[in-house]
């Protein structure tokens, strides 16, 4: 009994860490924001840099590639024949019951 209750108190803190951890890492990022600004770092333009354009552009055709070649066959195998098929009518009928 004693153990159960451990174990929940750690689930609990450890909930609490992750969202300490997605708070702290906004307030970082906010912070961060702040000294670039502050040396004179302009990110809108590092963004919109020919570089930079190039750069995304680059990445987001091997995202795309990466997804369409290798990924999206097996995603849409395990969501069509598992989630499509098993859980997704449970899913419904739990919400049609209430």
């Amino acid at each position: 009994m004693n153990q159960d209750k451990k174990n929940i108190s750690f689930k609990k803190s450890k909930k609490k860490l992750r969202e300490r951890g997605f708070i702290k890492l906004i307030i970082i990022i906010v912070i961060a924001l702040i000294i670039l600004g502050y040396f004179g770092f302009d990110i809108k333009g590092a963004v919109e840099s020919p570089t930079a354009q190039s750069n995304l552009k680059y990445f987001g055709n091997l995202l795309s590639t990466i997804w369409n070649d290798y990924l999206k066959a097996a995603v849409l195998f395990v969501w069509n024949g598992v989630v499509v098929k098993f859980i997704w009518p449970l899913v419904l009928s739990i919400f049609t019951r209430a």
